[in-house]
């Protein structure tokens, strides 16, 4: 299988990290969350995966629709079942 290869800078994968140590979540929580742990809604994570992409220097359109998509390919990958 050909494997694509990115840099990911050291901040990156700082944020990475943090993100992905153990937590006291619950199955229903929110992944991306507003300032005071409330829902984020769609225009504002939009807003902030353009940042981030834009902090990267990361060429083209992405939003929140990015990442489901991004979520979706990877799981189909990995062979998850399709949902019927």
């Amino acid at each position: 299988m050909l494997h694509n290869t990115i840099l990911i800078f050291s901040d990156c994968i700082d944020v990475i990290q943090n993100l992905l140590k153990p937590k006291n979540s619950k199955e229903n929580d929110y992944l991306f969350t507003g300032t005071f742990g409330t829902v984020i809604q769609t225009p504002n994570l939009n807003l902030k995966v353009m940042n981030w992409a834009s902090a990267i220097r990361l060429k083209g359109n992405y939003g929140s629709h990015s990442l489901r998509k991004t979520w979706g390919y990877h799981q189909r990958q990995a062979g998850a079942d399709k949902l019927h």
